[in-house]
């Protein structure tokens, strides 16, 4: 009873707010047309006082042109015949698309990929074959192979590929922004209905309107009102789960295992976690975890001087046993391959 009281009573609260709210209509500020900001009049919009001088851009001296940064984040390989199979993955840091090749090198062995595209802030992963095996174990093996990004150079984000930047006196109003903050509606962009006269706007809103927005917020409130309470009984899902971004989809997993999280040097390696039995931990929010990525992780547990290893993942593809039982026969690795579903049921707690 008294949770129920409760309830009506939060509802009533944010009810009446919400009417407060509406009924005390704002509009946007004419003077700044909402933006909050208007031309600083001491340096008329510029930022700077008195004459300002182009000089050179400094991050590209001039050229209008940088080399992008696309680093590689994680390497597997493995030999298999006269072959050594390299994969790789390499992430854009940049905020703009980056073309190039790759180029990896074994010794004096070298083989550079076709031409790729790599989207902003997003991982590529490259698979390069190089024809020479020269029979080393696999943590000696990566140590050998290097990676070369050859991108092609990306216009200049600090001067806009113009190769100059303006220089001069900043002014000390808008401390070189050029803009203020506008005194009529205090920088919020608003202002009252009300001061639309003295301020030589017009008036667009009515009563109905208002009572309107009223209604919509009542019934905004009393949905989210009721799905918080329906939502908090709800158990977690697969469903649920694919909808967390990778961050904290690796929390609820470590969570779940009760583990701990990477340092920046493991995560460097390959590894997301820890379990409580310190056995390292690969997260993957996939469906489909292959052979590569098996492979991958056992290269990160040899470079850890770990003998086994827990990778989670919303499924494997059939590949994926070929990949544990390689490590295990021809490194001694035990790599455990984890399911979602198992641990939403709870089937292992052991680690």
């Amino acid at each position: 009873m008294k949770c129920k009281l409760l309830t009506v009573f939060l509802i009533g609260l944010l009810v009446f707010s919400s009417l407060n709210l509406a009924l005390a209509a704002k509009v946007k500020c004419p003077t700044c047309h909402g933006t909050g900001k208007i031309a600083c009049p001491t340096c008329d919009g510029t930022g700077y006082i008195g004459e300002a001088e182009t000089v050179d851009c400094t991050h590209c001296d001039g050229t209008g042109e940088i080399e992008p940064k696309v680093a590689e984040s994680s390497m597997s390989a493995y030999e298999q015949g006269r072959t050594t199979n390299v994969t790789a993955v390499f992430v854009n840091h940049e905020d703009v698309e980056v073309n190039g090749t790759v180029t990896a090198t074994l010794e004096d062995h070298s083989v550079t990929s076709p031409e790729t595209t790599f989207p902003p802030n997003k991982e590529v992963t490259l698979s390069i074959a190089i024809d020479y095996a020269p029979n080393y174990p696999m943590s000696y093996l990566i140590s050998h192979i290097q990676t070369t990004v050859n991108a092609d150079k990306i216009s200049c984000p600090y001067c806009d590929g113009t190769g100059t930047i303006t220089e001069g006196t900043p002014c000390t109003v808008c401390d070189g922004t050029g803009t203020i903050r506008c005194s009529d509606c205090g920088g919020t962009g608003y202002v009252e209905e009300s001061a639309l006269a003295t301020l030589g706007g017009q008036s667009s809103l009515n009563v109905t309107l208002i009572a309107e927005v009223a209604g919509a917020v009542v019934a905004v409130v009393v949905i989210g009102l009721g799905s918080f309470f329906l939502l908090k009984k709800r158990r977690v899902s697969e469903k649920k789960l694919r909808r967390l971004s990778n961050g904290e989809f690796q929390s609820w997993v470590l969570k779940k295992l009760d583990g701990k999280p990477a340092t920046s040097k493991d995560i460097s390696l390959g590894i997301d976690g820890f379990s409580r039995l310190n056995e390292p931990i690969s997260i993957k929010q996939s469906d489909s975890v292959g052979m590569v990525a098996i492979d991958g992780f056992a290269a990160a547990l040899a470079r850890n001087r770990a003998r086994t290893g827990i990778m989670v993942a919303f499924g494997f593809s059939d590949d994926a046993i070929r990949g544990k039982v390689r490590a295990r026969t021809n490194y001694h690795l035990d790599i455990q391959m984890m399911t979602v579903r198992e641990l939403i049921e709870s089937r292992r707690s052991s680690y």
